[in-house]
């Protein structure tokens, strides 16, 4: 759709400008798409394979519960791990993807760096709880991993779409609407200059046959 403005040579050269200025930025919104594109691909592989570790494991570990609760009573069981007193320190990173900060959680290395479940009462307690809690404390980190990366996916999947409606608007708006408002303005100062040179011949001719 043509642009409301006026049919100038000043306004046909501010256009031409904008113009350029747009498919500037058309493409490097669409480098940025492309890149985008790129990273939510790579996390959302790391993702499936992370989910399908983290449910794996998950799965033994519910079996091991199961195992454990038929030969323990719940209460032996919350007995052997209610003194534990351990903290898990947990901290956030955060990666920049053009604006974006995306945060990682990771257990803080250091000394709570592992869970050490395994140091809880034994009494009444039964080989398939150790294998329980083994597990856990393998898949946690992973678990906050996992958690990391579908929120980073997320994210970049809201800013594809952002990203993409602004390059829909420049590619299938502003840039064709410029042209036209373009094309209308140079045929209308194409249109005055022929209407000018005739008026001039005119003129001539009158002054000639005076």
């Amino acid at each position: 759709m043509k642009l409301n403005v006026s049919a100038t040579r000043m306004e046909l050269l501010l256009l031409r400008k904008r113009l350029d200025l747009a498919r500037r930025g058309c493409k490097l919104l669409r480098d940025k798409l492309d890149e985008l594109v790129g990273k939510f691909l790579s996390f959302a592989k790391n993702g499936d394979t992370l989910r399908d570790e983290v449910e794996e494991n998950w799965l033994k570990l519910l079996s091991f519960y199961i195992l454990a609760r038929g030969q323990v009573q719940l209460n032996d069981i919350g007995e052997a791990l209610i003194n534990r007193t351990d903290i898990l320190e947990i901290e956030k990173e955060e990666q920049a993807i053009f604006n974006l900060r995306l945060p990682f959680l990771r257990i803080k290395k250091g000394a709570h760096s592992k869970l050490n479940l395994m140091q809880y009462g034994v009494s009444n307690t039964t080989g398939e709880l150790d294998s329980c809690l083994r597990i856990l404390e393998d898949i946690t980190p992973k678990m906050l991993e996992l958690a990391s990366v579908e929120k980073a996916i997320l994210l970049i999947g809201e800013e594809i779409k952002k990203t993409r409606r602004k390059v829909n608007a420049l590619e299938y708006k502003m840039i064709p609407d410029i042209k036209e408002t373009i094309s209308y303005i140079s045929f209308r100062l194409s249109e005055i200059e022929r209407e000018n040179f005739i008026r001039l011949m005119k003129v001539k001719e009158r002054m000639e046959n005076g």
